[in-house]
């Protein structure tokens, strides 16, 4: 009996994130926006869904002028407006929309077989602060992406043995072996990298010491002569 409550109490916890998930969904969007940047667009859905957006900047053109208006609407339908809008399709990760390029329906129904997603958040190891704008890529190939305003990032990935590749300015680069056969989710903690400084050696030439030490003395020249003209001794 107890092993039964056991394994009840461990499935209402899987199922739980997925229906809060699935429930956000449903949030209520309401947004009429003309020329309107890509950007601007974005963060009105990410403030009235709570959902924030991951996408690589080489790819989405955020300071794109659209116009998008929807009433009433929820998530999905504001998320399909979007990729009509903007060419791109997206898919959700851990409260994350992911944007990526736009593919041709074939080739994302053989993506659903052969990619899996990776992702995760990128900090500072001491003070755990996100590390925003960080890039994160594959070690071989050109797939890449950057970390977005809370050090998020999600990567569409073969499955397979890669080489997730970290870096960032000021910080340590950083590179993990992984194995794909599923969604994966991986935090990733950067140490502030060190500055090596040459050992620097000032030396000062020993006439600039001396000049510098006689400075306001002047000297008379024993050897040079005045030229006394018309001079008088009074005899006393």
């Amino acid at each position: 009996m107890i092993k039964l409550g056991l394994i009840l109490f461990f499935a209402i916890l899987l199922i739980l994130p997925s229906f809060a998930q699935d429930r956000s969904l449903d949030k209520v969007i309401s947004i009429d926006l003309n020329d309107w940047t890509v950007k601007q667009v974005l963060e009105q859905i990410t403030r009235q869904s709570g959902f924030n957006f991951s996408y690589n900047a080489r790819i989405i053109d955020t300071r794109a002028v659209i116009s998008f208006g929807i009433r009433n609407g929820n998530l999905e339908a504001a998320l399909e407006l979007l990729r009509n809008s903007i060419d791109v399709d997206y898919f959700l990760v851990d409260q994350q929309i992911v944007l990526t390029r736009a593919e041709d329906v074939s080739r994302t129904e053989i993506d659903e077989e052969i990619y899996v997603t990776v992702s995760g958040y990128l900090t500072d190891e001491n003070s755990g602060e996100s590390l925003i704008g960080a890039t994160v890529s594959i070690a071989g190939t050109s797939q890449g992406t950057t970390t977005n305003a809370f050090g998020y990032f999600a990567l569409r990935v073969g499955k397979g043995e890669h080489r997730l590749m970290f870096s960032y300015v000021g910080y340590q680069d950083k590179t993990i072996p992984i194995q794909l056969k599923s969604d994966l989710s991986i935090d990733i903690k950067l140490g502030v990298a060190s500055i090596d400084l040459p050992n620097v050696i000032v030396s000062i030439p020993s006439r600039q010491i001396i000049s510098e030490r006689d400075l306001g003395r002047m000297e008379l020249n024993p050897t040079s002569r005045l030229p006394f003209r018309n001079l008088e001794v009074n005899q006393v």
